[in-house]
C-alpha cells in the first residue's frame, strides 16, 4: 500500500503505460485530492533514479473535486503521448447530479497540464458521462460513453486546440442495455468497438462502427461462440493494428480477426 493511500481508495482501478513506456499512469477513483475524500486522483510514476525504481512524480485531480465524483473512473492516452483523457462520471453539471464530465490534459515537457473539460451534448442527472472513453492514436477523435444513463456513445473531433461534438452512437436494440460499457478505437481510428455487456439477457455483444468520411456507420455485431447468461461478453476489449479484436468475458479473453 502507498504511504498516502487508505482503505477503499481503489488505487489501480485503471492503469496504462505511456506509449514510450517511460510513464505509468494509475487511477485511484476514490482517492483523496485537496483534502476532499473520495474525489479521485490519477497518479503518474516514472523511473527518475534507476536505483529507486518507479516513483510518483505527479498527482492529477479534478478542477472541481467533489466526494464520490469518480475522477479516474476511465483513462486513455493518445499514441503520441501528448493527450491524456480522464473521465469523472459522477461529477455534477448545472445542478444535474452525476451528469458526468471528461477532463483533457496535455503533456508539457513531461508534466500534465489541464487543457479543457468536455461535457455531454445531452446532459441529464445520472447519465454518468465519461464512464468509459477512448482516444485514437493521433488525438483527432475521442469517444465517450454515457452507459450509466442514456446508453449512448458521443464522438468528439479535434478542432484547433479543442474537440467539437460530432455524432452520437446508440444501440439498435429496443430494450435497456449496457451499450457503451466498454469502447475502443483501433490504432488508426477507422473502427470503433462498443461493448454492450447486458444485451441478450446479459450474455453481451460487441458492436462495431466504421468511419466513412466524417460519419460513423454501424457494422458487424460480435457475440460469444459460447454464450451464457451473465457472461457479460464485451466487458473489456482491445483492438490491434491488424484488426484483431480481443474481447473479455468473465475470466476469458477471445480473439476475432478480420
Amino acid at each position: 500500500m502507498l504511504p498516502n493511500s487508505k482503505l477503499n481508495d481503489r488505487f489501480g482501478q485503471n492503469l496504462l503505460f505511456s506509449p514510450d513506456g517511460t510513464s505509468l499512469i494509475v487511477a485511484e477513483s476514490s482517492g483523496t485530492f485537496n483534502t476532499i475524500n473520495n474525489a479521485g486522483t490519477v497518479e503518474i510514476f516514472k523511473i527518475v533514479t534507476p536505483a529507486n525504481g518507479w516513483e510518483s512524480v505527479q498527482v492529477i485531480g479534478s478542477q472541481v473535486p467533489g466526494s464520490f465524483n469518480g475522477f479516474g473512473s476511465s483513462i486513455s492516452i493518445s499514441n503520441d503521448g501528448n493527450t491524456l483523457v480522464i473521465g469523472e462520471p459522477s461529477r455534477d453539471q448545472n445542478n444535474m447530479s452525476n451528469a458526468g464530465a471528461v477532463d483533457i490534459y496535455t503533456n508539457n515537457l513531461g508534466a500534465w497540464q489541464f487543457l479543457l473539460v468536455i461535457t455531454s451534448q445531452t446532459p441529464k442527472s445520472g447519465n454518468g458521462f465519461g464512464n468509459r472513453l477512448t482516444i485514437n492514436s493521433d488525438s483527432s477523435s475521442i469517444a465517450i460513453s454515457e452507459s450509466n444513463g442514456s446508453n449512448t456513445v458521443q464522438i468528439f473531433n479535434k478542432s484547433g486546440a479543442s474537440w467539437a461534438y460530432s455524432q452520437t452512437l446508440d444501440t439498435q436494440r429496443n430494450t435497456t442495455t449496457g451499450f457503451g460499457s466498454s469502447i475502443k478505437f483501433n490504432p488508426d481510428g477507422s473502427i470503433l468497438a462498443v461493448g454492450d455487456l447486458l444485451a441478450n439477457a446479459n450474455t453481451g455483444v460487441v458492436q462495431l462502427f466504421t468511419k466513412i468520411g466524417n460519419t460513423w456507420i454501424i457494422g458487424q455485431e460480435l457475440s460469444s461462440s459460447t454464450p451464457g447468461e451473465l457472461n457479460y461478453f464485451g466487458n473489456a476489449l482491445r483492438l490491434s493494428g491488424n484488426i484483431t479484436i480481443r474481447v473479455r468475458w468473465r475470466p476469458v479473453w477471445k480473439f476475432y480477426r478480420f
